[in-house]
């Protein structure tokens, strides 16, 4: 055989190590390089706010009265979410509770129903045409019964739809405790030491950072305090930006909600550090649980409860509002484009967001901890920022000429809009893969001479495969069902089946409002079933 010549081994030996460091570099570069481009839009709020002359908009005493109103909204739809998810993940964490898996099933499922969606299913009910809502004004001699439009009808809507991030967050913090631990507590002081010693301290900062999250996605919501008429602090940008195109007035409104979320944010990360991402799904419960006896069964039947009442309440409702076949059809054939669009656009918002998600979730797992944390903060940032200031940015970003007046009219201003929606969470999810990911495997594989290639094709893709299941299936259902932002940015011949929903609520048929909606959940669950199969069958490849 013939031998190969020291300087061609040489020469290959350092272009290998060339590829190599340009590897390296660019897995350190990218992620902040794509986190820079999807804050771009906000950023270039910024100048608009400083340098443009005060608009329309409320008085100090008004904008004062609406912040207010949207803090009451927060405060208390997550108190309602804790008052709920606490006692779930306990239950679930630390009790014997039968059929643990349909309990988890059913306590996600509140996530499916986008909160949007389901305050037209309550509408139905309570509202002032509804059924439940026509009683109470007869039984209470108000008619027609308005209470739900009310921030109380926000508070119900937005609670029910978080308290499952309240139980992730609690039973992650939980499944952490040793069984040792309790039994020496329990030794030691029966249950009241429990519950301060052990559980406590696990459950109070998890519990915290959960309430914090959720009090930020509240503050930044629009589509249900806009569907029940409840003027909140997003309502007034809408305002400002929609009517009059205030952008200076617009981010200047927005700055109360700005400060509120850096100082949540900072108070999140203090309480989480570098681990603190927010799981994505149930973890295990703790080694050896409390025996419930016989009330195993009355205990698994309060925890069905508060999920059926999330979910099947207002998604049967809205079965009723639009009964017939005939109902489905005519909506149906009113909003063909809008189906297309939404079956078109969401799959490749979610494409997009989880390719930019990949190296931010690789960061944020696996680099060191000033760098993780940062990327974590940039992250949640990203997951709770406002709907209509991502909008907004994204207008102000490309609305001028040349390429970006392109953009601007083109549908890429609504993909951009769903892969920002979706990115985040995409992120957290494959982190968290990224964090089961064995080191010492990758390690032994390095060390056995395998290129950078082979160990993503061969060890990291397999391994991925179920955080990468689950990021798409969460990307492509939030890009699917998308409302604040979509409904700014979207061009004439372009809006999505959210859109239409908004546009509809305020002005058409009940009925046809009732079956888009349903439809629209059924199109994003096939989306998300699809996308979760095809990255799994992916991954596995």
């Amino acid at each position: 055989m013939a031998s190969v010549p020291s300087w061609q081994s040489s020469s290959c030996s350092d272009v290998t190590m060339i590829l190599s460091r340009a590897q390296r570099v660019w897995q350190g570069f990218a992620p902040w390089a794509v986190m820079c481009a999807c804050w771009a839009p906000m950023l270039a709020l910024v100048p608009a706010a400083i340098t443009s002359s005060p608009g329309f908009g409320y008085s100090g005493a008004a904008s004062a009265q609406v912040l207010s109103r949207s803090l009451v909204v927060a405060i208390g739809s997550t108190a309602l979410a804790t008052a709920i998810g606490v006692p779930v993940a306990l239950v679930m964490a630390c009790t014997d509770v039968p059929a643990r898996g349909v309990l988890r099933s059913l306590a996600i499922a509140p996530l499916l129903v986008p909160p949007y969606i389901a305050t037209i299913g309550w509408l139905h009910l309570l509202g002032p045409r509804g059924s439940w809502g026509t009683f109470l004004g007869r039984l209470l001699n108000a008619e027609p019964f308005m209470g739900f439009l009310s921030p109380f009808g926000a508070i119900w809507v937005l609670g029910l739809w978080g308290y499952p991030l309240i139980a992730l967050m609690a039973q992650a913090g939980l499944a952490s405790l040793d069984a040792d631990l309790i039994d020496h507590a329990i030794l030691d002081g029966g249950a009241k030491a429990v519950l301060r010693g052990v559980i406590g301290p696990a459950l109070v900062p998890a519990v915290a950072a959960a309430a914090l999250v959720l009090v930020l996605l509240v503050l930044g919501d629009y589509g249900v305090c806009s569907f029940l008429g409840v003027p909140v602090y997003t309502a007034q940008v809408m305002l400002r930006f929609g009517a009059f195109y205030d952008v200076g007035g617009g981010m200047r409104a927005l700055l109360p909600l700005a400060i509120l979320s850096a100082v949540g944010l900072l108070l999140f990360l203090r309480l989480t550090g570098r681990q603190g991402a927010t799981p994505l799904h149930f973890t295990a419960g703790i080694r050896r649980p409390f025996s419930l006896g016989g009330c195993r069964w009355p205990a698994f039947i309060l925890l069905l409860f508060p999920a059926l009442l999330a979910t099947a309440v207002p998604l049967l409702a809205l079965s009723f509002r639009a009964p017939a076949v005939a109902d489905f059809l005519a909506a149906w054939s009113s909003a063909r484009r809008q189906i297309a669009n939404t079956a078109l656009y969401g799959p490749l918002g979610a494409i997009l967001g989880c390719l930019l998600a990949w190296p931010v979730a690789r960061l944020m797992s696996r680099a060191r901890p000033a760098a993780a944390g940062v990327m974590q903060a940039l992250n949640v940032a990203l997951l709770v920022v406002p709907g209509v200031a991502v909008g907004m940015g994204l207008i102000r970003l490309f609305n001028r000429g040349g390429w970006a007046g392109w953009v601007y009219g083109s549908p890429l201003m609504v993909l951009f809009c769903m892969a920002l929606r979706a990115l985040p969470l995409a992120a957290l999810a494959l982190s968290s893969g990224w964090r089961r990911l064995p080191r010492e495997i990758e390690e032994a594989a390095q060390v056995a001479g395998a290129s950078e290639r082979d160990l993503s094709g061969h060890i990291r893709l397999p391994l991925l495969r179920s955080a990468m299941g689950s990021a798409c299936a969460l990307a492509c259902f939030r890009a699917m069902t998308e409302l604040e932002a979509t409904v700014l940015v979207h061009a004439p011949g372009d809006d999505t089946l959210a859109v239409r929903l908004y546009t509809l609520q305020h002005d058409g048929l009940a009925e046809h409002v009732a079956a888009l909606a349903l439809s629209l959940i059924a199109l994003a669950v096939l989306g998300s079933l699809g996308a979760w199969a095809l990255a799994r069958g992916r991954g596995a490849t």
